[in-house]
């Protein structure tokens, strides 16, 4: 009955799942609608690739696309010369790209089902779920930052040039200043000495983080562990991009393949690692979910899920809404993160503000008392 069930719903989270490997740069969406076509149609993409690289205006991605279309003028399979270019597709596109593809397992259908990706990467608009959460959370984390260094630049503009007027002014009419005072002085007298220092500190954290932007360097540390830029991608989880690729997988019949593929390909070294360490416990008997399992990929109540389920039909589905569910748990986190970073950004300036003010007005109130 469950089954039943689920498998009804396997079509209608297939066409609205905002998947994983959704593409969404326009250069990857265009070669893939290219590819898509020559596909559909049964012919080779060289020439449409061509063309495409001629209306392309970035000169990199000019050259990426050229070279594309010549690694299959020569004869290499789509999905291995998609692999030769990197950058012109992402990593994990390119792997469903292969599982689905049928120079990789040779499997009857695989060709509807490499059509079948296509549209899954394609589907919808150009700006993914995942992707629009991830430019929500920058583009929030980054009107917050500019308010709040706006606003500091302002203070601290004032602690620098207007603050040593209003010392002076004090130390002239021979007035005791409160604590408060007397820290904004100093913190004014400090800002005076190591103030273009810090600007110069703050320019240098721009530039280089422009530098780790680019694909190249991302990639670096993407291979290498590292989570300096891990903040870019904090809505759609590993763990949810390998069940997508599982499931497309499953729908090739091939799991066990997809998995010896995955071990090899998948961009990330961790979970590289343990789909090596699953597929030799495979290699040696055990079932498949239960290897993932064991190995931290699947949680016990998806294993069960995955072990129980009557057919592949409906494993495809459960991989699937495995993966939008971990989506979604991130979505919610990454929306806690974002409002607690504003309202915290927002109560520092607002300690701040108060500070310089309540520092300031003191030392007047006990003038203007005193004159009058």
């Amino acid at each position: 009955m469950n089954d039943s069930v689920t498998l009804q719903q396997h079509t209608h989270l297939e066409s609205t799942d905002v998947t994983a490997l959704r593409a969404s740069e326009p250069t990857e969406r265009a070669v893939l609608r290219v590819l898509a076509i020559a596909h559909r149609h049964q012919i080779s993409p060289v020439e449409l690739l061509e063309n495409l690289a001629k209306d392309l205006r970035n000169r990199n991605q000019r050259s990426k696309v050229k070279q594309l279309a010549s690694a299959i003028r020569s004869g290499v399979q789509i999905s291995e010369a998609i692999g030769q270019v990197p950058g012109v597709i992402q990593p994990t596109t390119c792997l469903a790209l292969r599982l689905s593809n049928n120079d990789v397992f040779q499997k009857k259908g695989s060709r509807g089902q490499l059509a079948q990706t296509f549209r899954q990467l394609l589907d919808g608009d150009e700006l993914s779920g995942e992707d629009y959460a991830n430019r929500s959370l920058g583009t929030s984390f980054l009107g917050t930052f500019t308010r709040t260094m706006f606003c500091l630049f302002l203070i601290s503009f004032l602690m620098i040039f207007v603050m040593p007027t209003f010392e002076k002014m004090f130390v002239e009419f021979g007035l005791r200043l409160p604590a408060p005072t007397q820290w904004l002085f100093v913190i004014s007298s400090w800002l005076a000495d190591y103030g273009a220092l810090i600007f110069m500190i703050f320019f240098w954290i721009y530039v280089i983080q422009k530098i780790f932007k680019t694909p190249r360097f991302r990639a670096i540390l993407s291979e290498r562990g590292g989570r300096l830029l891990a903040w870019r991608k904090v809505v759609m989880p590993d763990v949810a991009r390998l069940h997508t690729l599982l499931a497309i997988a499953m729908e090739s019949n091939a799991i066990e393949r997809g998995i010896a593929t995955l071990s090899v390909e998948y961009p990330k070294r961790s979970i590289r690692s343990k789909l090596a360490r699953a597929n030799q416990k495979i290699g040696l008997g055990a079932s498949v979910w239960s290897a993932l399992r064991e190995h931290g990929l699947l949680s016990a109540r998806e294993t069960k899920s995955l072990a129980s389920a009557s057919s592949p039909e409906t494993q495809v589905w459960l991989l699937r809404w495995s993966a939008r569910e971990r989506q979604d748990r991130k979505a919610r986190w990454s929306g806690i993160l974002r409002r607690s970073v504003s309202i915290f950004m927002t109560c520092l300036l607002a300690v701040v503000v108060g500070f310089t003010s309540v520092a300031v007005f003191m030392p007047l109130v006990s003038l203007i008392s005193g004159l009058s």
